[in-house]
């Protein structure tokens, strides 16, 4: 049996507290191949088109608190308030890149995790938290990519067909498809 999202943040000796709602949705949401690799409580940023990252704003003005959960398929941000879901996802296959910044002397920081069509900046209580998230990610995608390579080109040449299709209809751009494209054709 899979471990749970509660149980990730058992096996890390964190409390779950009152986001014990948002890791059942989300254990509900998981695939049946799909397995938490690492949880915690974090904010994330509601406006995530700044390509700065500001680590001298602490205000939790346009902040939403809740849980990441990165697992071996893509990383979820969850908060769940009575009947209201804020969800938010980035599969690994798409993310393109993973930049932080943190305060010279209290180790605060912002993770931020850029996707195809997605963006989320994490706010991180300590360097260690931010540490975990990315190793947690770069495991993820060193099981993902030991999946693909089993996967036969004719996925790839489809997959490389819908990233196409979001690139003409201005969805993504340029440099996010050729990315993509490499990453698709193994270049």
């Amino acid at each position: 049996m899979k471990d749970t999202i509660i149980k990730i943040y058992e096996k890390n000796n964190q409390k779950i507290g009152m986001m014990k709602s948002a890791a059942k949705y989300l254990d509900e949401l998981m695939e049946i191949d799909e397995n938490p690799i690492y949880a915690t409580t974090c904010n994330i940023e509601n406006n995530s088109n700044d390509d700065k990252l500001n680590i001298n704003n602490l205000s939790m003005k346009n902040k939403t608190s809740g849980i990441v959960v990165v697992t071996n398929k893509r990383i979820m941000f969850c908060q769940k308030v009575l009947m209201q879901v804020i969800f938010k996802q980035i599969n690994i296959s798409d993310i393109t890149s993973i930049d932080s910044k943190t305060t010279p002397l209290a180790g605060y920081g912002k993770l931020r995790i850029k996707g195809i069509t997605e963006m989320l900046i994490i706010d991180c209580n300590n360097h260690t938290v931010m540490q975990n998230i990315t190793n947690a990610i770069n495991k993820a995608k060193s099981i993902s990519s030991n999946q693909t390579s089993n996967n036969t080109s004719f996925d790839n040449y489809e997959e490389l067909k819908k990233v196409k299709e979001l690139l003409d209809m201005g969805i993504i751009t340029q440099e996010e498809f050729e990315i993509k494209k490499k990453e698709l054709l193994g270049i």
